[in-house]
C-alpha cells in the first residue's frame, strides 16, 4: 500500500509540475486548433480505469468526429477524419496532454496500460482471454507499448 501512495504522490507532483510547464504549449494548441476548425478544442470519450470503473478521458480534438458510443472506428494511418493540426499532434502524441488533468483527478497514472474506448474494450474482451486484467491496474499516459515503439492503430489480433 505504501507503493501506491508514492507512486499517487509522484503522479501528483509530476502531473501538476508537468501543466504548469505546459500551459503556454495548451494555449498555443488551442489557438491553432481553433484557427483551422470550429468545435470543443478538448474531445472527452468514455473509457474503463481502475476496477472497470468508467471515467471521461480528456484529449485534444484532432479528428473532426467525436465518436463516443457502442460503435467507435479506431484510427489509421492516413485516416481522412484527421485534421491537419490534429496529424502533428497525433504523430508527436501533444493530443494526449489534457490527460495530465485526468491523471491529477486520480483516474489515471503517469504510467499503465492504456485506456482503450469502451466499445473497443468490449469487443477485444470477447476475443482476448484475460483481456480484462488490464483494468487491475489504473490506466497510464503511456505505457508498455508506447515505450516499446508499439502505438496507433492495431489491425491485427496478436498486436493487442
Amino acid at each position: 500500500m505504501a507503493g501506491n501512495g508514492a507512486k499517487r504522490l509522484l503522479d501528483i507532483a509530476l502531473s501538476c509540475s508537468a501543466i504548469v510547464f505546459l500551459a503556454p504549449l495548451f494555449l498555443l494548441l488551442a489557438l491553432l486548433f481553433r484557427l483551422e476548425s470550429s468545435g470543443p478544442v478538448i474531445f472527452r470519450q468514455h473509457r474503463r480505469g481502475l476496477n472497470g470503473r468508467p471515467f471521461m478521458i480528456l484529449k485534444f480534438r484532432s479528428m473532426r468526429v467525436m465518436e463516443n458510443g457502442s460503435d467507435v472506428r479506431q484510427a489509421q494511418r492516413h485516416d481522412d477524419r484527421v485534421t491537419r493540426v490534429g496529424f502533428v499532434m497525433r504523430a508527436t502524441s501533444l493530443d494526449e496532454l489534457p490527460q495530465l488533468f485526468n491523471v491529477l483527478k486520480g483516474e489515471m497514472s503517469l504510467v499503465g496500460p492504456r485506456p482503450h474506448a469502451m466499445a473497443h474494450d468490449d469487443h477485444y474482451e470477447r476475443l482476448i482471454e484475460g483481456y480484462s486484467l488490464r483494468r487491475s491496474v489504473k490506466p497510464g499516459l503511456t505505457g508498455w507499448a508506447q515505450v516499446n515503439g508499439f502505438r496507433g492503430e492495431t489491425p491485427e489480433l496478436d498486436l493487442m
